[in-house]
């Protein structure tokens, strides 16, 4: 089986790096709260990068799954 990553194996390495990419986006989320708290930064533009982060976030995971596991679902 040269070459061939087995099932349980690419499960467990993509559930670390989603994992890992969960971890960034709260990072990321707690910075614009902190902005947003100490008047660095204002509602609208807090939600605008909330909105930017999740969808990279959200292309990241799709990207993972891609890599993982093939194509779209």
């Amino acid at each position: 089986m040269h070459g061939v990553t087995p099932p349980r194996a690419t499960a467990s390495t993509y559930m670390s790096e989603a994992s890992a990419a969960d971890a960034e986006l709260d990072e990321q989320l707690a910075i614009f709260r902190r902005e947003l708290d100490a008047g660095e930064i204002t509602a609208a533009e807090a939600a605008t990068e909330r909105v930017r982060a999740l969808e990279a976030h959200l292309a990241a995971i799709r990207a993972l799954r891609e890599k993982h596991f093939g194509g779209p679902p």
